[in-house]
C-alpha cells in the first residue's frame, strides 16, 4: 500500500446533527470552570480552575477515537461561546501540529481513512502532568472525576477501535475503564499494537511526542492492529 497524504477538512460536524453531544461538550466546559458535577472536588480542576479544559477535538461521530492522558495545549476560552467554535478552531490548528502530522502519517496507507474520521480525546479533561499543571496531580484521583465523562464519550461516539496514546491513558482506559487486570503497560516497547478485545477494541500505541512511534517498526505494527478492527 503506498501512503497518501491526508487531506485537512476545515468543516466539523454540525450542531444540527449532534445536539446532545455538543452539549455534552459544552457541559463539560461549565463543569470545569464552576467546580460542578464530576469536576467537584478533583485536584485538576482545583489546580487551573478549569481554564484549560479540553472536552475533546475532531469529530465526535468519528469511527476511531484516539486517546491521550490530559490536555497540554494552551486555550482561552473567553474567545469561544460554545465547544463548536472551540472544535473548529483547534482542530483546524491540529491538522498542521506536530499530533496531527503524526495520525496522518499512521493512517495514511489505511484505505478510506482519514483524520476527520477520527475523535481526540483526553482520558482527563485537565492538565495533570504536563506545564499546564501547577501542581504535581495524581492521575488516578483525577480520573475517578473524569472516568464518567470518558465512559459517556466512549457510548456516543461508538468507534470502531479506542487507540490509547501512551502508556498512561492505556492504563487509565484498560484497568479502569474496562477493569482489566493487565502487566504495566510499555506502549513505546514491548505493548506498541497490543490489541484488547473489549468492546470497543483497544489497540496500544505510544505517543507521538516521545519517538517512540518511529521506533522499532510500531508505527506499522500499530497500523497493521487498527486496520483489522475497521469495516470503513
Amino acid at each position: 500500500m503506498t501512503s497518501k497524504e491526508a487531506d485537512c477538512p476545515r468543516t466539523m460536524p454540525s450542531r444540527d446533527n449532534d445536539d446532545n453531544k455538543f452539549d455534552f461538550f459544552d457541559q463539560v466546559v461549565e463543569n470545569a470552570q464552576n467546580a460542578e458535577g464530576p469536576c467537584q472536588g478533583c485536584p485538576a480542576q482545583t489546580d487551573t480552575g478549569g481554564r484549560f479544559v479540553n472536552p475533546g477535538l475532531l469529530n465526535p461521530d468519528g469511527e476511531i477515537m484516539f486517546l491521550t492522558i490530559d490536555p497540554s495545549h494552551y486555550t482561552d476560552w473567553s474567545r469561544y461561546e460554545t465547544w463548536e467554535e472551540y472544535n473548529d478552531a483547534k482542530s483546524s490548528m491540529f491538522y498542521d501540529a506536530r499530533g496531527g502530522r503524526a495520525l496522518q502519517r499512521l493512517l495514511g496507507p489505511i484505505p478510506g481513512v482519514e483524520l476527520s474520521d477520527c475523535w481526540l480525546a483526553d482520558a482527563i479533561k485537565c492538565p495533570v502532568n504536563n506545564d499546564r499543571a501547577n501542581a504535581d496531580i495524581d492521575s488516578d484521583t483525577a480520573f475517578d472525576h473524569c472516568g464518567s465523562y470518558l465512559a459517556e464519550e466512549i457510548a456516543f461516539v461508538n468507534p470502531q477501535v479506542i487507540i490509547p496514546l501512551g502508556n498512561d491513558p492505556a492504563t487509565q482506559l484498560l484497568t479502569h475503564h474496562y477493569g482489566l487486570n493487565i502487566d504495566p503497560i510499555k506502549a513505546g516497547t514491548r505493548d506498541a499494537g497490543s490489541t484488547y478485545d473489549v468492546d470497543p477494541p483497544v489497540v496500544v500505541s505510544p505517543h507521538w511526542s516521545n519517538g517512540w512511534l518511529g521506533r522499532h517498526n510500531n508505527r506499522k505494527k500499530v497500523r497493521q492492529a487498527i486496520q483489522q478492527y475497521l469495516t470503513i
